[in-house]
């Protein structure tokens, strides 16, 4: 049927020339086998740079996912990425749970990453908790919350007795609080589908 021939295409694209939207677009295939191959190949593309070993920039681009209707996804995917996102409901303004929970969670359902979300409780909780993880369960650690998150969280990670390689642990930052001078500097811009972008391409 047309469900096996088709496939959705999830997209952060500009809406101008500072902030993005995101878009699902459906394409359908004249065969399924074909969808197959369209879905793999984009989803290869977008996890390792490459179809077939043939290289492709990812810098800029604003695909995030593929996926069939009717299978979400495509066995034999190269291994995914795994975030940890350390949410902070008491920063600031007190938007990062909503921030997270409207835009950011949206788009990593349908990426090509897996992702685990803390809630902090309490002032240092996330130091306390980036002290605990093994290094290598997480391939990047993304805070959303103020300035003063990201700081703990280096704090938590300089604590460890292996903070030599906790350290090399990339973190990454989404805006969610009041001083968020560090998520400016580190994405170039305070946009948060442009910052979640930036993260799920490096």
């Amino acid at each position: 049927g047309e469900n096996e021939r088709a496939f959705v295409v999830h997209s952060l694209p500009r809406r101008n020339k500072t902030s993005r939207l995101f878009k699902s677009d459906e394409f359908v295939c004249a065969t399924s086998e074909e969808s197959k191959k369209w879905v793999k190949a984009i989803n290869s593309f977008l996890i390792c740079g490459n179809i077939d070993g043939k290289s492709f920039s990812v810098k800029y681009y604003s695909l995030i996912y593929s996926h069939k209707f009717f299978t979400h996804g495509i066995e034999e995917s190269p291994k995914r990425k795994k975030i940890l996102f350390l949410v902070n409901p008491f920063s600031g303004t007190k938007k990062a749970v909503n921030i997270f929970q409207t835009q950011v969670e949206p788009v990593l359902k349908v990426s090509v990453v897996d992702y685990h979300v803390v809630y902090t409780e309490r002032p240092m909780h996330a130091a306390e908790y980036v002290q605990e993880i093994p290094v290598g369960e997480f391939d990047a650690i993304v805070t959303v919350s103020g300035d003063g998150l990201v700081h703990e969280v280096l704090n938590g990670l300089m604590r460890r007795a292996d903070w030599k390689d906790a350290i090399k642990i990339p973190l990454g930052t989404i805006p969610g609080g009041t001083g968020n001078g560090l998520a400016m500097q580190m994405n170039g811009t305070l946009e948060q589908l442009s910052c979640l972008l930036s993260v799920l391409k490096h």
